[in-house]
């Protein structure tokens, strides 16, 4: 175990590596304010003198940030301080973190976990080391017993001396895989839940899932149609996607963070070779999907022989629905989908 050091009030964090490291690791201009439910942009100069402060870069992680709260917040109405939440790595055989800040008036606690190799969130980054570190910290938000809607986009700020009892404990960085040797990946507890392409649901789980899913959920949606659109086009079609689809987490994302994958997607969408490649294959594709089908209705003229092999379909779908049948039962019967008969109905 690491003998824990509590930073004295009059200290200097530019005499503190871990924290002279952690001031470096900064966006230029990061989120910072001094309560929770408000934040501004500031340089990193003046942010570093707030209570909260956005420890990472939107898309380069290199901290991780657990928050820990107690039982008793959700046990009693009275003042309470736990003070058993500073050992809690330790209790539980977990990862020592680098620093820990911690709340004066009830002991609350924030982890945070310097990422020797950080791991990149752009457009053309490889997507393992991005869906590791979701599931890494997913898995130490469980053991530690953290909080899972915690964003991580304003965190207790280690700087501020002021505000918080900083602790640092001697812990270097980590690697992924040397955070996964903490954590039993076959314990289903510690995966992330998994949801279907159609499910529509929110992880309650706020840290990069949030991320991911945005990320994933909007670059499906651009590559088919950026060929078409300039990119300050396709950047803003993005972010008005991006922004509805961010309010539906229960924690949202912070505004640049949106602003930030959307402009990473639409950035390699109209500057990639890998890009320009994919939409020609697809172009290729598309061409020779309209060329066996031609010969499959040997028509000439489009879809046409295909669309008159559907007729007598159409009119026993017209007089099912005539008699009161329903869509869903009339696509079954006649072994179509349910789009085609609707779209069939409404010629009626």
């Amino acid at each position: 175990m690491y003998a824990l050091q509590k930073i004295k009030y009059d200290d200097s964090w530019e005499d503190i590596p871990a924290l002279a490291s952690f001031y470096d690791d900064l966006p230029k201009k990061p989120y910072c304010s001094h309560v929770k439910t408000s934040c501004t942009i500031c340089p990193k100069a003046i942010a570093s003198k707030q209570a909260y402060i956005q420890p990472n870069h939107p898309q380069i992680i290199k901290w991780l940030v657990i928050d820990i709260d107690s039982p008793l917040k959700h046990t009693t109405t009275q003042p309470y301080y736990d003070e058993n939440l500073l050992f809690r790595y330790y209790d539980r055989h977990l990862p020592t973190p680098t620093f820990i800040a911690r709340n004066r008036e009830n002991g609350h606690v924030q982890y945070f976990i310097k990422l020797t190799e950080p791991v990149t969130m752009f457009t053309g980054s490889h997507s393992h080391p991005m869906r590791f570190l979701k599931n890494i910290q997913y898995a130490l938000n469980v053991l530690y017993g953290g909080d899972m809607s915690f964003g991580g986009s304003l965190a207790k700020n280690p700087l501020d001396f002021e505000t918080w009892d900083i602790f640092l404990t001697g812990a270097g960085g980590y690697t992924l895989n040397e955070l996964a040797e903490f954590i039993d990946f076959d314990e289903p507890t510690n995966k992330p839940p998994k949801k279907a392409k159609n499910d529509d649901k929110i992880s309650p789980f706020a840290g990069l899932g949030r991320n991911c899913d945005t990320f994933d959920y909007l670059r499906f949606l651009a590559y088919p149609i950026a060929h078409k659109m300039t990119y300050t086009a396709l950047y803003n079609h993005l972010l008005a996607l991006g922004l509805e689809f961010n309010s539906r987490f229960e924690q949202p994302m912070l505004l640049n963070e949106v602003k930030a994958i959307c402009r990473s997607i639409a950035k390699f969408c109209k500057t990639s070779p890998r890009y320009v490649a994919y939409t020609k294959l697809f172009s290729e594709k598309q061409a020779e999907k309209g060329r066996k089908g031609g010969l499959v209705s040997d028509s000439s003229k489009g879809g046409l022989a295909r669309s008159a092999s559907y007729d007598s379909r159409r009119e026993q779908a017209k007089a099912m629905f005539v008699n009161g049948a329903k869509i869903s039962a009339i696509a079954t019967a006649l072994d179509v989908h349910r789009n085609s008969v609707s779209a069939w109905l409404k010629m009626l």
